[in-house]
């Protein structure tokens, strides 16, 4: 992940108001949205897998890491 700016995800976040993702994290969420898409044989499921995480780990009021992340999108 070291050639990964994440200079505007950076921006989204602060404009958000929340913390920054940090470099396991998006490699978590990465994963997930991998996983999401190879597994249904649909790309559109990626961004709405992650989607579901978040809103999941904000309604539990769980800290975002890699693995709480992985353990939603199992």
């Amino acid at each position: 992940m070291d050639d990964f700016d994440t200079t505007w995800l950076d921006g989204v976040a602060a404009s958000a108001g929340v913390d920054a993702l940090t470099p396991e994290v998006v490699e978590a969420l990465l994963d997930a949205a991998g996983r999401a898409a190879r597994e249904t044989d649909d790309r559109r499921n990626a961004p709405l897998a992650c989607f579901v995480a978040g809103l999941a780990l904000g309604r539990r009021g769980e800290a975002v890491t890699a693995d709480s992340v992985a353990a939603i999108v199992a």
